[in-house]
């Protein structure tokens, strides 16, 4: 069992680092719409210049967000589920909740699953035809990097489903398993606080400067 962990506690932490990397570009790519959108009104408002493309850049960075952001919103446990029954169920009835906790994992993972399968052919076609959305002249985009993001977001969706998995069982038979929570948390702390600063410098063009010490 001790190897077991040790084994599966690595991996979690590789996969948790993968699927935060995945999470923070989603948010840069939040950033990225905000600003083509607020540069699109202005310049169509003040100098009747409007950006090309912006519309069919929004519609197809929002599908991209959705699938690098759902497996680190599923690893933090902020789909919606309704924890106080469960909770409840597992401090009258531990096997019983494992038992439902296996099929929610085994149900979601084979929903993914036909997520991947059904884009994967779409994605070999994008990529082999080149295909593209716009118009030649005024903006066009390819379709093949969107659907690639779809294929990766699901196999993360799908190994974080697989992880929930294992560990609500090894949490069954080792009460005594703690997750490293805080060190998960102290990491996506970092990570989102070395975001919003670097997103303030953009927007701002300063640097945030430190208050000046006391005498």
């Amino acid at each position: 069992m001790g190897l077991t962990k040790l084994l599966f506690s690595k991996t979690e932490l590789f996969f948790n680092f993968i699927t935060q990397s995945f999470n923070i570009i989603g948010t840069i790519l939040i950033i990225f719409i905000m600003i083509i959108v607020n540069a699109d009104v202005i310049g169509r408002e003040l100098f009747l210049m409007p950006i090309a493309g912006v519309p069919m850049m929004v519609s197809m960075s929002i599908v991209a967000i959705v699938f690098l952001q759902t497996p680190q919103t599923f690893n933090r446990g902020r789909l919606t589920q309704n924890v106080s029954i469960l909770n409840a169920i597992g401090r009258r009835m531990p096997l019983v909740k494992l038992l439902l906790d296996i099929t929610y994992s085994i149900a979601a993972f084979f929903l993914i699953l036909q997520i991947f399968k059904s884009t994967y052919p779409l994605f070999i076609k994008s990529w082999v035809r080149n295909t593209y959305e716009g118009t030649i002249g005024d903006f066009t985009a390819p379709i093949w990097p969107i659907k690639l993001v779809i294929l990766l977001g699901c196999f993360l969706l799908m190994v974080q489903i697989m992880l929930f998995g294992i560990r609500q069982v090894i949490k069954y038979y080792d009460p005594t398993h703690q997750e490293n929570e805080s060190e998960k948390i102290n990491a996506e702390d970092m990570a989102l606080r070395l975001v919003a600063q670097n997103t303030k410098k953009i927007i701002t063009g300063t640097e945030e400067k430190e208050p000046a010490e006391r005498n």
